[in-house]
């Protein structure tokens, strides 16, 4: 079939992009790529093809299969491919079981989750700012200090 004839057919709809990427056993897409690389634009709005390209007569008399035939391999000519060597599957180390730490420690830590918290200022005296202001996460350090002296208090 010619490529004329298919833009005839496809315009009519007679001939849909489905059946003929059933026919080629290729997708709707590359049948499309193949059209636009001829030389045609669709125009979505009136169902057409328009002509845009150099030479229409060749485009129009080129068969129509013969743009899908070269991409078509038999079994024979595919190489089968090289197997890659296989890597031995590295065992996992025992783990070591985590040091103790104290909800202080935790909190010198980085954090992943923040709770919901409130803004409240308080004045600090120097030698208890300056440790602080050591830590990356101050607030945290703040709370834990505060709730265990708090429990230990009996108030949480």
């Amino acid at each position: 079939m010619l490529v004329k004839d298919v833009i005839k057919g496809m315009e009519a709809g007679t001939i849909t992009g489905k059946q003929l990427s059933e026919q080629y056993a290729i997708s709707t897409r590359t049948i499309s790529k193949k059209i636009k690389q001829l030389g045609y634009l669709y125009d979505n709005t009136n169902k057409t093809y328009t002509f845009i390209g150099d030479d229409l007569e060749t485009a129009e008399n080129t068969d129509f299969g013969a743009l899908f035939r070269q991409n078509i391999r038999l079994y024979a000519d595919i190489t089968p491919p090289v197997p890659k060597p296989i890597k031995p599957i590295a065992k996992p180390k025992p783990k070591q079981p985590a040091p103790a730490l104290d909800a202080i420690d935790k909190l010198l830590m980085p954090v992943k989750d923040k709770p919901k918290r409130i803004y409240r200022g308080y004045y600090f005296d120097a030698d208890i700012l300056a440790i602080i202001d050591k830590s990356d996460n101050k607030s945290a350090l703040i709370n834990e200090c505060i709730r265990a002296v708090f429990k230990q208090k009996g108030l949480l």
